[in-house]
């Protein structure tokens, strides 16, 4: 079942750090090596996804992961809100280490752990097995997916899949995947209203959650609800056997949200 956009993530980071291991191949979920994409590194270290309506933004820590995964899902014919979460739906367990085609969370990472605990949830919210699934050829005609650099003057695109790139404005050092997504959403004016969710693989750090908050207050005036760490997930997160809880960070850096927002 998909629960909810933090599984997308979840299988997105999970997807990259696969391809990364088969030198850009993409045979964890075509079963074989004949089709590739770009990829740099090994780790992949978070991924963040902001929905409203009909659009679904994709960030990164690492911009190199956002090239990887829009490459994948291209190859993959995978350019809509329903496209995505079906795919996710139906091979999110071809991201998830399995003994035998079956699957055992002793051998899990806990970003593993969190997707296989949301994947085998029911509609009565209740856990179930699920199989593993077969492969998936590529799409005989690939997609196009948008990037949108923070450097752009222009408003991101308020429709389809977009992967948001570049950096923001701050204070501090890395850069974080969520904060990427409130730059890019500061810029729509009044384009996006209602609610926006932003979910990822990891629960927002200390430093990202006080951004958020600030954010969050000041989007009002904007007619915008922003929402973020669901309790739901964020209770499995807590789980002791997954270990996912927030993170007291430093040296991140801060989105300074007057700049973008009031």
């Amino acid at each position: 079942m998909l629960y909810s956009f933090d599984q997308v993530a979840l299988y997105l980071n999970r997807a990259t750090l696969l391809i990364k291991a088969s030198a850009g191949s993409l045979k964890f979920i075509t079963g074989n090596d004949g089709t590739k994409v770009s990829y740099i590194g090994a780790k992949a270290e978070e991924t963040q996804i902001l929905t409203f309506g009909d659009a679904v933004w994709i960030a990164n820590n690492d911009d190199n992961d956002s090239t990887t995964q829009r490459e994948y899902l291209n190859k993959m014919g995978v350019s809509t809100r329903q496209e995505l979460m079906d795919h996710v739906e139906a091979y999110q367990g071809r991201a998830l280490k399995t003994h035998q085609g079956k699957f055992t969370e002793g051998g899990m990472t806990s970003e593993e752990k969190l997707l296989y605990r949301l994947a085998s949830r029911n509609d009565q919210d209740r856990v179930e097995k699920f199989s593993y699934p077969g492969t998936l050829a590529p799409a005989l005609v690939a997609s196009a997916n948008a990037t949108y650099k923070l450097s752009a003057e222009g408003p991101p695109p308020s429709s389809g899949i977009v992967f948001v790139t570049g950096s923001y404005v701050g204070s501090g050092g890395p850069e974080h995947a969520e904060q990427k997504l409130l730059a890019a959403l500061s810029k729509c004016g009044g384009n996006v209203r209602g609610s926006v969710t932003i979910s990822g693989c990891k629960m927002a750090c200390s430093i990202c959650e006080d951004v958020l908050d600030s954010a969050k207050e000041k989007l009002k005036n904007r007619f915008i609800q922003l929402n973020y760490n669901s309790s739901f997930v964020n209770s499995i997160r807590n789980d002791e056997d997954v270990g996912l809880r927030k993170k007291n960070s430093h040296g991140i850096k801060a989105l300074d949200t007057a700049r973008y927002f009031d």
